[in-house]
């Protein structure tokens, strides 16, 4: 196997990688070594041509955004292979017409009248956030994203981190669409009205919304209540998480395909929301501040399935995210 997968393996590990740059002459080994590694498989040569093709226009841009934002690191990745349009619409879920329900409460800036958010912080030191995990080729980020919060709201309570399952959501929430989007608060609302959430390991993912098998005998988090959040200061957004816990957050997604680790800059993520993730914690890198979230798209994409954002002074948040996605939940 090329080198270059030893250094993406490298990438993914270290927060303190350094970009490389791909020689665009040896883009068709490195194909067949990304065929390879992410055990791609196309109908035939002609599928497989037009995949390259796409393939090694995304290493142009992966070497055109290391030398623009040298604090991020760009590079091969299990979706290379697919247009942004593509990967867009398959692994992102928040739709502008998917039904939102928000939650009872509303919590503005004024609202929030604590302090003491120490300068760096992350909630997986506390063992409250479960292993990432895999959404797969489908738009269930909604999914993931709300029961990643509710599993680190059980775990604060019962310190006791519990896969719970996805696929409740899927099956069952009747205002989202399984892979076709959804949106947390609306997921979360959802829970509290069938009860709770069962194990992962009780009704397990399968990537499709089917018939809801809702078992209310295996309920193990309780779903009480939710909070929506419409926060203009990321400030505030620091306390809120050092206080309540890991939150539910949707951004604009935009480049994050071709992201292996460093800090993603915020100009490369404008627009439209697109993606439901858990914010778990926030810190500094060689004087540059970041949030720490994390993702559904596996261990293997960015820093050991997580990515940091810079955390700067744009008015509507990093990457978009000051937005009324933000939520959490309140489990017993």
């Amino acid at each position: 196997m090329y080198a270059f997968f030893l250094i993406t393996a490298c990438l993914c590990v270290s927060v303190f990688a350094k970009s490389v740059e791909y020689s665009l002459e040896d883009a068709d080994r490195y194909f067949e070594d990304f065929i390879k590694e992410f055990d791609k498989q196309y109908a035939n040569e002609m599928e497989k041509e037009t995949r390259f093709q796409i393939f090694k226009k995304n290493l142009e841009d992966a070497n055109r955004l290391n030398k623009e934002h040298p604090d991020a690191v760009f590079g091969i990745t299990a979706f290379m292979d697919l247009t942004t349009k593509e990967f867009v619409s398959t692994y992102t879920c928040l739709r502008e017409d998917a039904t939102q329900v928000y939650c009872d409460k509303i919590i503005h800036d004024a609202d929030i009248d604590y302090s003491g958010a120490p300068e760096s912080f992350d909630w997986r030191d506390k063992n409250v956030v479960t292993p990432v995990k895999d959404q797969g080729g489908c738009g269930s980020c909604w999914a993931f994203s709300a029961t990643a919060c509710v599993e680190s709201q059980y775990a604060i309570k019962h310190r006791e981190a519990i896969p719970l399952s996805e696929q409740e959501l899927m099956d069952c929430d009747e205002n989202s669409d399984g892979c076709g989007g959804g949106f947390m608060s609306t997921a979360m609302k959802a829970l509290i009205a069938k009860g709770g959430q069962m194990k992962e390991s009780d009704y397990k993912y399968e990537g499709s919304k089917g018939k809801c098998r809702l078992d209310k005998s295996k309920i193990v988090a309780k779903v009480t209540d939710c909070i929506s959040y419409n926060l203009t200061s990321q400030e505030k957004v620091k306390q809120v998480l050092y206080k309540v816990g890991p939150i539910s957050i949707g951004i604009q997604a935009a480049y994050l395909n071709m992201y292996t680790g460093g800090i993603f800059p915020d100009n490369l993520c404008l627009g439209k929301i697109s993606h439901g993730v858990l914010l778990v914690g926030y810190g500094t890198e060689n004087g540059k501040p970041y949030w720490l979230v994390k993702n559904s798209w596996a261990r293997s994409f960015g820093e050991r399935g997580y990515f940091r954002l810079h955390r700067s002074d744009n008015p509507k948040g990093a990457c978009q995210m000051l937005n009324d996605a933000m939520t959490t939940a309140t489990v017993e």
